[in-house]
């Protein structure tokens, strides 16, 4: 079996009798992207582009496949409510924190005028 390239190519596979001459190549590729995602180096930073695309690229071996229309649909129609309560929520915090601040600076307005009006003696 000869070495392969991270992004699935072969280096010159030999043909094996009944198969194909790449099927060894790609199954070896295969186990060698499966290995690559299920125990990653996550702690040696990338050195460079290319580095990075060499050890990402083998998560295209978890691609699921294509949604239908009607999951298309319903995952939307989650987004959508989920986007709209979230909008909800943030306008009700937003006019809660407004309405703080206003009643905070009537609260300091209204002692800034007590304290700074003179006491009248009888």
């Amino acid at each position: 079996m000869t070495s392969t390239s991270a992004t699935g190519g072969t280096g010159g596979d030999k043909d094996n009798g009944g198969g194909s001459k790449d099927e060894s190549g790609f199954e070896h590729q295969l186990k060698t992207d499966q290995n690559g995602a299920l125990n990653p180096d996550y702690r040696t930073p990338f050195k460079n582009k290319i580095d990075a695309c060499k050890r990402l690229i083998r998560y295209h071996v978890f691609n699921e496949c294509a949604f239908t229309p009607w999951e298309l649909a319903e995952s939307n129609a989650q987004y959508e409510l989920q986007a709209e309560t979230l909008l909800k929520k943030f306008n009700n915090m937003k006019y809660k924190y407004q309405s703080l601040l206003v009643k905070d600076s009537m609260h300091w307005k209204f002692h800034q005028v007590l304290f700074t009006m003179p006491v009248v003696r009888l």
